[in-house]
């Protein structure tokens, strides 16, 4: 079958005989092959080289996705579709980040948990961050279960004693109550907000 090609914003749209488009690759496949118009290829043939190439620029799509952080699966399944590759372009590439190390829902999440419970942040703060980034629930809930209990509650009585110093506010009932809405807030859950407080309570008796 003979081929004719149209380029668009750094792309070819391969067009067959009858003028339609059959799908794109990119210029520098273009060139590196040095394609032109009127070639001639089997339809499988170049079924193939379309599809080779889509994956292998999903895959580059996908490393300037997580360049400058990481991202989850999911995040980079989102990215990649919305740059208009398919699913088959999608997996490829999604499959080699995942094999190189550079997509790692397990480390990501861990990571996350850590430096949220470093920076001042409760379990519930966690999970919120981690379903944004749509990771699965059972690699969310092994992050939260390595989560220290004592590392979280030194982590809110140490916010809490921030925010009691901080507040000018007289009444202590009241107090302790603005600071258990801000470490709500900050995603720490009840009890170790009430274990907290118990501490502040007896510090500014």
């Amino acid at each position: 079958m003979i081929y004719n090609f149209k380029k668009i914003k750094g792309e070819y749209a391969v067009l067959n005989g009858d003028g339609e488009e059959i799908g794109k690759v990119r210029e520098a496949t273009f060139l590196l092959n040095r394609w032109a118009d009127g070639m001639s290829a089997e339809p499988e043939e170049m079924a193939v080289l379309i599809a080779r190439d889509r994956a292998d620029a999903a895959l580059q799509c996908g490393l300037a996705c997580i360049a400058r952080a990481d991202k989850s699966k999911s995040q980079v399944v989102e990215f990649l579709h919305n740059k208009g590759f398919d699913r088959k372009s999608i997996g490829y590439a999604l499959e080699r980040l995942e094999e190189y190390g550079y997509v790692d829902d397990a480390r990501l999440a861990g990571d996350l948990a850590a430096s949220a419970v470093a920076a001042g942040k409760g379990r519930y703060y966690i999970k919120n961050k981690l379903q944004q980034k749509g990771v699965d629930r059972a690699v969310m809930e092994d992050a939260l279960a390595g989560v220290d209990p004592a590392a979280e509650y030194e982590a809110a009585l140490a916010s809490a004693r921030i925010l009691a110093a901080g507040t000018k506010e007289p009444d202590l009932r009241k107090k302790l109550a603005k600071l258990s809405r801000a470490l709500a807030r900050d995603g720490f859950g009840w009890d170790v907000i009430n274990e907290a407080l118990d501490v502040i309570r007896e510090e500014e008796a």
